[in-house]
């Protein structure tokens, strides 16, 4: 093989492969890197608790990623380049040499072989075929159009997913670990984190005894997220006996605890009727309170009444005891009053 054949046809064998090197890895890594951007968003927007929507995700990604690498990576590179393939793609560039350099090629492999032709026109044809190639600049004969637009696909993806990244690393690595480790990896921290505050704005612990009122009395409550602002809608729900459940809107306001600052709350209220009543607040990413409960309780009743009216001394008035039953009182500045 010629000097200059040999070289022209290892340079272009060499641009191919670079070719294909950088086609297959720019699909490979827009693929993977895209599809796992759009999975984590995707995961950081709704929340996909549950662990088998992230194992199908994770799959999704993995066979993706897998069958690209083969088709656009693995199996183009494993394709022969012989010398006449080459000696085509530079006779598609350049017309002229009319399938000549092809036919170079062939009888410099076969060493002048009198089977297939004339060794002396054999001869000729390659000189005049090396001569015209020599005055050729064969460095474009790739059309990388394609690998270019590809690449630039890829750069801005993996660019874009960079940005990103780099923005808040730390839920960036928990979308990954959720989408590649669906099993091990820990939940979404809350944007919301509700409590439930009584009329007085004091916390309503979780751990203590069942609230208690009084059968016909109304409990108000407020709702506060104490992880940031509150959600733009929060819902009581409550539950009786018969386990059914209503929810009723709370409405928002801004109230003064008692150190002067300023509070956003929700605030709701339960009317308590009979039984035991359940009851918890949901709102934003918070929808698993715990239920607390409101023990309903007969109200107090005044069985009996008896009233003792002392007039003061200056009155010079007897001891006046009303009938049972009567609380309606009268008497002088001064006067005793004994309530049994």
């Amino acid at each position: 093989m010629p000097p200059i054949l040999q070289h022209r046809l290892a340079d272009i064998r060499r641009r191919v492969q670079q070719a294909l090197v950088v086609y297959g890895l720019s699909w490979l890594a827009s693929s993977a890197v895209g599809a796992s951007l759009v999975f984590c968003l995707a995961d950081w927007l709704f929340h996909f608790d549950d662990t088998g929507v992230r194992l199908i995700l994770g799959l999704v990604v993995f066979t993706t990623t897998a069958w690209v690498a083969y088709r656009y990576l693995v199996r183009p590179l494993r394709v022969p380049f012989s010398d006449v393939d080459l000696a085509l793609r530079i006779e598609d560039r350049f017309p002229g040499f009319n399938d000549s350099l092809a036919s170079s090629v062939q009888f410099l492999e076969r060493d002048g072989d009198p089977r297939i032709g004339s060794p002396t026109l054999q001869q000729a044809v390659v000189r005049d075929t090396l001569s015209r190639l020599a005055s050729l600049d064969t460095g474009d004969v790739l059309e990388t159009r394609e690998v270019r637009r590809i690449a630039i696909v890829a750069l801005v993806v993996c660019l874009v997913a960079a940005v990103i990244a780099g923005l808040d690393t730390a839920q960036t690595s928990l979308a990954l670990r959720r989408l590649f480790l669906p099993f091990s990896a820990p939940a979404w921290p809350r944007q919301t984190s509700l409590r439930l505050l009584s009329a007085d704005l004091e916390p309503l612990d979780q751990q203590s005894e069942p609230l208690r009122i009084a059968r016909g009395d109304v409990l108000k409550l407020f709702a506060e997220n104490h992880a940031g602002r509150l959600p733009d809608k929060v819902t009581l729900e409550f539950r009786g006996d018969d386990g059914r459940t209503i929810t009723e809107a709370m409405r928002p306001m801004t109230v003064n605890s008692p150190d002067g600052r300023s509070r956003e709350v929700a605030v709701g209220q339960l009317t308590a009727l009979k039984g035991e009543i359940e009851f918890r607040a949901v709102g934003g990413d918070d929808t698993d309170m715990a239920w607390r409960r409101l023990r309903v309780i007969p109200p107090p009743v005044v069985e009996s009444l008896q009233v003792t009216l002392t007039p003061p001394p200056y009155s010079n008035r007897p001891i006046e005891k009303l009938p049972t039953g009567m609380g309606h009182l009268q008497g002088l500045i001064g006067t005793r009053v004994d309530i049994v």
